[in-house]
């Protein structure tokens, strides 16, 4: 799996323009986080108790959940703690699990409500200083090395902080994960067409925000 970055910001006129497809993944990265043929087959495996199965399952979404997590919590070894406390909690109730849906839908659903669990008994205001997170962002998206791209992803991401909760959780799922407006609503609670309004004034904010620090 790789990743890359295009660049999120753009300059015309004095104009700072939000380019809402900032991060992507490379076309071999997407394969993995859709259902496969096997998928069903693996999780009704699983409801049976097939630990094998269940790791074929784990090996083929935690690269994405870990991402998601990762961009959340700011922190390398406390994402690593919490996507254990989500894949656990997806193995000991995933006999409830209705395959009608997308495994990875479900599994993103967990990681949110973990994160969301997280902040509440976290007081703590991270910054990009944190060395932990500098090298997560230049490890997992390749970033440049050169100052002026470090200083843009760095507002870019600082902005990204000022949003709310489900504006956060959308614009990552959608240009970071590629999930598509109905699996995203899915996975926050809400109508596909909340959730594209969420996405509009998620992107304008971003805009807003970008804009009033003269970036």
């Amino acid at each position: 799996m790789t990743f890359g970055l295009k660049t999120g910001i753009i300059f015309k006129d004095g104009v700072t323009k939000v380019i809402a497809n900032s991060f992507y993944m490379s076309e071999d990265s997407k394969d993995n986080s859709k259902r496969q043929p096997d998928e069903i087959k693996l999780i009704k495996q699983s409801q049976k108790g097939n630990a094998e199965a269940f790791a074929v399952l784990y090996d083929r979404h935690l690269k994405p959940i870990y991402r998601f997590v990762l961009l959340k919590v700011n922190h390398r070894q406390e994402a690593e703690d919490i996507c254990q406390r989500v894949f656990l909690n997806a193995w000991q109730h995933i006999s409830g699990f209705i395959p009608k849906q997308p495994f990875s839908s479900w599994l993103y659903r967990i990681a949110r409500n973990a994160v969301i669990d997280y902040w509440r008994t976290k007081k703590v205001v991270l910054t990009l200083s944190n060395p932990s997170l500098k090298e997560s962002l230049k490890t997992e998206f390749a970033l440049e090395t050169t100052l002026d791209k470090e200083l843009q992803i760095q507002k870019v991401w600082q902005a990204l902080r000022q949003l709310n909760q489900d504006q956060q959780d959308v614009l990552l799922m959608r240009f970071v994960e590629n999930l598509s407006h109905q699996e995203i609503a899915k996975i926050i609670g809400k109508t596909e067409g909340a959730t594209k309004v969420i996405q509009h004034r998620a992107i304008k904010s971003l805009k807003k925000i970008l804009e009033n620090e003269k970036f």
